[in-house]
């Protein structure tokens, strides 16, 4: 009975850590432009993204569109929509 349990849960595991998994350009950009842009913030722990869509362009680049707020100089919350290309490790800010 055991046994069956131990293996029961242990294909569980295996089958979710399976669903977790994340394209590595995706997550790596992801973390990149996380960094990106807690640097250039006045509060980087304010930073919250509301949304985020991505266009995978080819193996290491990966094209972005996020909603992201974070608190101003003056301690008030500001949302804005960014548009940028995450390369290896660099970040590409469209305008």
């Amino acid at each position: 009975m055991r046994r069956k349990v131990l293996l029961i849960t242990t294909l569980f595991a295996f089958t979710f850590s399976l669903l977790s998994c994340e394209d590595h350009a995706v997550s790596s950009g992801r973390k990149l432009y996380e960094n990106y842009f807690k640097e250039r913030l006045k509060d980087p722990e304010s930073f919250t993204v509301y949304k985020e869509s991505y266009t995978k362009l080819s193996e290491h680049e990966v094209e972005w569109t996020i909603d992201y707020g974070a608190k101003n100089s003056f301690g008030g919350m500001v949302r804005e929509t960014a548009k940028f290309t995450t390369v290896g490790n660099s970040v590409f800010m469209k305008e």
